[in-house]
């Protein structure tokens, strides 16, 4: 990602250089783009992920119901019957 926001600011710098909207467009992006290159390389050295990978199937924990409260079927829930 890092070197992915150092190859756009580049080429943002050649645009800026020019006299028309599409160099206003990039000046006034660069900015922008060099705040998110901080940021990237900031958590370039974390090894966690906010969303890691699941290694086996997500399971949801179910309360118990309430008293007198019948349990919940899979003709109720519309899944499948888990044994």
């Amino acid at each position: 990602m890092v070197a992915d926001y150092k190859k756009d600011i580049k080429e943002y710098e050649k645009a800026a250089k020019k006299q028309d909207a599409v160099g206003n467009y990039a000046k006034e992006t660069l900015p922008t783009l060099r705040k998110h290159l901080e940021t990237a390389q900031s958590l370039e050295g974390t090894t966690t992920t906010a969303n890691p990978p699941a290694k086996s199937p997500a399971l949801i924990a179910v309360p118990a119901p309430a008293a007198g409260v019948p349990a919940p079927t899979p003709e109720t829930t519309g899944g499948e019957k888990v044994r």
